[in-house]
């Protein structure tokens, strides 16, 4: 098989893919660069061992592409398989990082990204930016999920179905909002953008909460409380961010934007609680804690 074969070979396996599978936009995008090249002879017989080395390279990247979305354990071991061939490339080790985050094993998964940063970070697959972010925040590291929040957001009407879109604008929202008043109209862009994507129905009442604060933050109450008006009671909203629930484990490293979120909702509504919730929030800390602990104490309205 020759090179140009491996790549048709990635082409037609990234095409017969679930549409709404992690594959996304990398079908579009075609194999790496070093394996969309023209290899020199015709055929197997008149590659060199360097060329054949190179379409074997390609074929374990597409089988590695193709088997993400459905079978990532087949996907992580054909990518190590590319990597032992070219330890230094970045394509196996961007593979392998999202097939281990398709494992539940995010810490695995950072190594990987971590290991060729420059490459994990100009990336253009929205869903390769996705998985980016989401490991990054898995991990604790804000700072690097929001700078690939920001390269997903302008590709992120590729991610389908739009679910996925949704979901990926309220997380780029809320970690932005723990960056501080500085990005706070960044977030309700997001947010904003959530709300026309067509958010699952028990993500719906985390936007509302999402753009409330916001919108809180911004000292815009009044839109604020007409924002509020969609989301879930109290007991609901909090069981949807508890430790063990997906968007909980998912906002897991914004403690005090969990918090907040509640206590928003709480002070919107006019819950007698309210003080109680603005105190948990500024004990999580963050650049807003001042601003939680002064509502705590009744000093802002």
């Amino acid at each position: 098989m020759g090179l140009t074969a491996a790549a048709a070979l990635w082409a037609g396996s990234l095409l017969a893919s679930p549409p709404g599978g992690a594959l996304g936009v990398a079908a579009r995008a075609g194999p790496p660069p070093e394996c969309a090249a023209r290899a020199p002879g015709r055929g197997a017989a008149g590659l060199g061992a360097a060329d054949r080395s190179r379409v074997r390279y390609c074929a374990q990247l597409a089988t590695a592409q193709a088997r993400l979305a459905t079978a990532p354990a087949e996907s992580l071991r054909a990518a190590d398989e590319a990597a032992t061939g070219r330890p230094r490339a970045a394509s196996p080790q961007l593979l392998a990082g999202r097939a281990l985050h398709a494992l539940g094993r995010d810490a695995d998964a950072w190594e990987r990204f971590a290991a060729v940063r420059a490459a994990a970070f100009t990336q253009e697959s929205p869903d390769a930016l996705l998985d980016l972010a989401r490991v990054a925040l898995a991990v604790g590291r804000v700072e690097d999920a929001r700078a690939a929040y920001r390269r997903l957001a302008p590709r992120a009407a590729w991610l389908t179905p739009r679910w996925r879109r949704g979901e990926a604008m309220i997380e780029a929202g809320l970690v932005a909002l723990a960056e501080g008043p500085a990005a706070v109209d960044e977030a309700l862009t997001y947010l904003r953008e959530a709300e026309r994507a067509w958010a699952p129905v028990g993500s719906v009442s985390l936007i509302a909460a999402g753009l409330a604060l916001s919108l809180d933050r911004a000292g815009r109450g009044a839109e604020a409380r007409r924002a509020v008006r969609t989301a879930s009671d109290l007991p609901t909203l909090e069981r949807a961010l508890e430790p063990e629930r997906p968007w909980g484990r998912r906002l897991a490293s914004l403690p005090s934007e969990r918090a907040a979120l509640v206590a928003v909702v709480a002070a919107l509504r006019g819950d007698p609680d309210a003080r109680e919730r603005w105190a948990e929030a500024a004990r999580a800390g963050g650049p807003w804690a001042e601003v939680a602990r002064a509502r705590a104490a009744g000093r802002v309205p």
